[in-house]
């Protein structure tokens, strides 16, 4: 190029299509401004020769393959932890009764109370509510340090035991997922973890970097305290990020440690959690690199966030605290249903007519006109079938399969 025509930087380069011609603009107007001029007070070949040299960039801008800024999952890993910490219900709930009746200090360290009545009062709810659940009989696990076969007694959780479970499963799921793809650590450009309740310094995704011992150019990002929605606000943020740098391969690692959730009270709302939550993590292989893409499992095509916290009952269905005795636990409310089921529906509101058939739409404007225009309340409002446009429906069920029933049918309805 000639020497009044500013080179665009690595930054540019690297910016979605469109962007890099507004931003070399500025950057020509600086750049001449550092050579004592103006971009208006240049000279008429100067201006020619810039000019000319920005369309030529913005046409090659415009020509690059969109693949390169769109998000595709490639693959996922689900992390087993070993056989020796499974959970076998019957048999972990006879040993806790038994504790129950047997030992004052489990009664202690597990429910804060000294009466056999209460304790055992309490693991009849507890056991009510995970074989409710939906949660395999003998296909879960948990950490040793709150396994009823190892700490039955005394559940530990410390930071240590904590960092422990931590390293196990979120590590054990990358692990897997790079020996699946046949990649190295070396590979990965976008690191993105999460974990609602720990959130420890060093931070998780330090820690990864630190065990796998990546480059010093891996972008890594932890994200915590949003509950079980960590996971699609971390894909929305691999999207951003895959969008503004072509050629990435990204990994992002979910997980929920269970031992600093675990509640030693006597508070109902903050004991389910203790029979819900259980040990895992998945890491999951972005990418939009050309040669990654042709072995795609899904691409992304589209995704709404919705966020209620400005709404006090949404705020507070779900928190992390004390009890009344002090005793920390995740607390659920009865309005985590509702809530819930409020903000799918705004989402869904908001997807609709990005994945509803052209019939769909054609019957919603038809029945919108004699509603609205027309004036005809006796006409029902229309309520799309879902079914007809879409071949499978995920809805994170918390724990709860009644829970997600009621969700999924008042959507649907």
């Amino acid at each position: 190029c000639h020497d009044s025509c500013p080179v665009p930087d690595r930054s540019l380069l690297s910016s979605p299509v469109g962007a890099p011609v507004v931003r070399l603009t500025s950057n020509s107007a600086r750049f001449q401004q550092q050579r004592g001029g103006t971009a208006l007070g240049a000279s008429a070949a100067q201006r020619s020769q810039s000019t000319a040299c920005q369309f030529s960039y913005s046409y090659h801008c415009s020509r690059r393959p969109e693949v390169l800024y769109r998000m595709h999952l490639i693959d996922l890993y689900n992390f087993k932890p070993p056989a020796e910490l499974l959970v076998h219900r019957e048999e972990g709930q006879a040993i806790r009764v038994n504790a129950a009746k047997t030992s004052l200090e489990f009664r202690r360290n597990a429910f804060n109370t000294d009466s056999v009545d209460e304790a055992l009062d309490l693991l009849d709810f507890c056991y009510k509510i995970v074989s409710r659940s939906g949660l395999s009989e003998n296909g879960t696990y948990l950490p040793k340090a709150i396994h009823p076969n190892y700490n039955c007694v005394q559940p530990k959780t410390s930071i240590n035991d904590a960092m422990e479970e931590a390293q196990m499963v979120v590590c054990g799921a990358i692990e897997g997922l790079l020996k699946k793809q046949g990649l190295a650590a070396r590979d990965v450009d976008v690191l993105v973890t999460t974990c609602s309740i720990f959130c420890p310094t060093p931070s998780i995704a330090s820690m990864v970097v630190n065990h796998f011992k990546m480059r010093p150019d891996v972008q890594s990002y932890h994200l915590g305290g949003m509950g079980c929605s960590n996971g699609v606000v971390a894909v929305n943020l691999v999207k951003d990020m895959l969008r503004s740098r072509p050629n990435v391969n990204a990994i992002l690692v979910t997980t929920e440690i269970t031992t600093p959730a675990y509640y030693k009270g006597k508070d109902k709302h903050r004991q389910v959690t203790n029979m819900i939550f259980r040990t895992g993590a998945s890491a999951v292989l972005f990418s939009n690199k050309p040669k990654m893409v042709r072995r795609a499992k899904y691409k992304l095509a589209y995704n709404y966030r919705v966020h209620l916290a400005s709404r006090d009952p949404a705020y507070k269905c779900i928190w992390y605290g004390p009890d009344d005795e002090g005793n920390n636990g995740i607390y659920l409310g009865k309005d985590v249903v509702r809530e819930a089921s409020r903000g799918l529906s705004m989402a869904m509101y908001k997807v609709a007519p990005k994945i509803l058939t052209a019939g769909q739409i054609a019957k919603y404007a038809v029945t919108e006109l004699q509603r609205k225009v027309l004036g005809k309340d006796s006409v029902a409002p229309y309520k799309p079938d879902f079914t007809e446009c879409l071949d499978h429906f995920l809805i994170h069920a918390g724990g709860c399969r009644r829970w997600c029933n009621t969700v999924v049918l008042e959507i649907l309805s």
